[in-house]
């Protein structure tokens, strides 16, 4: 996992078990409330990192070919004589 944005957010309610976080733009995002530290609550500064995992990516990726192998064959794509 390399780089990611850090987005800067203030908790702005929770609607049941769920915080909604107001970014400096005014864009919402939804967080479950059991990811955030304890003792958050509205008004709460908090940081979210966003980054991409290409080695979980790439695990998905071969496992979806690997079932479609399974379910079309190998050989799908050849041409029967």
């Amino acid at each position: 996992m390399a780089g990611g944005n850090i987005i800067q957010c203030a908790v702005d309610r929770f609607e049941g078990g769920t915080a909604v976080l107001l970014t400096e733009a005014k864009e919402e995002i939804l967080m479950p409330k059991k990811h955030l530290p304890e003792q958050t609550r509205e008004g709460s500064v908090v940081a979210v990192k966003i980054s991409r995992i290409e080695e979980i990516e790439k695990q998905r990726e071969q496992t979806a070919k690997d079932i479609l192998n399974e379910l079309f064959g190998e050989h799908s794509n050849e041409k029967s004589t």
